[in-house]
């Protein structure tokens, strides 16, 4: 048994497992923050049922995946395992380097743009981190137009399977468009607007 986070599963000695598609890594991206000044994990919450039906399934659960927690993942032999891991991340997660160190904040009044680049971030360390070529995602409401504007730019190289849950495709109109205004994001807000320039672009 090759074991992470005190969670143990079958271990790929021979590294086979890194090309078999049945132990690609699984992100759960969060939509839209209504909590503009609030800490960005309880939007992961609304995941809790499918976590536990994917833990019923064989996945380890690696938790919310945070650039100031990478050392959680060193020394753990976390690309070993034979059975897929499950994160959680954020795109409202930024960082930036300054005076010898990086500085870590949340940032929520950023355009889908800016989400995408940052979900391109998130993918490329999870894949460093688990050593798998692609991942799978499943996006809440917003998190959905990150993900696709994501393909949009970079490819869809490092994706195998995409489930979006509850996705405003087409946009958001009448009262959700008033209420999103209201107590959402501005720039979030005018992107998932039906008829915007940026569904323009995406669609």
């Amino acid at each position: 048994l090759c074991c992470f986070d005190g969670q143990c599963a079958d271990c790929c000695l021979d590294r086979t497992c890194l090309n078999d598609k049945n132990t690609y890594p699984l992100l759960m991206l969060h939509g839209h923050s209504f909590l503009t000044y609030f800490p960005t994990e309880p939007l992961s919450d609304m995941f809790s049922k499918i976590q536990y039906q994917m833990l019923q399934d064989g996945y380890v659960d690696a938790g919310i995946l945070d650039f100031r927690n990478l050392r959680h993942y060193e020394g753990e032999g976390i690309s070993s395992l034979n059975n897929p891991l499950m994160f959680r991340a954020s795109y409202y997660d930024d960082s930036y380097y300054n005076l010898g160190s990086y500085i870590y904040v949340t940032k929520k009044n950023d355009n889908i743009d800016i989400y995408a680049i940052r979900l391109s971030e998130i993918i490329h360390l999870i894949r460093d981190v688990t050593g798998r070529d692609k991942v799978n995602i499943v996006a809440h409401s917003m998190g959905g137009l990150v993900v696709r504007r994501y393909a949009q730019i970079f490819g869809s190289e490092y994706l195998d399977n995409v489930i979006l849950i509850a996705t405003p495709n087409n946009g958001v109109e009448g009262r959700i468009k008033h209420i999103c205004s209201l107590v959402g994001e501005k720039k979030e807000c005018d992107d998932m607007s039906k008829g915007s320039v940026f569904l323009s672009k995406l669609n």
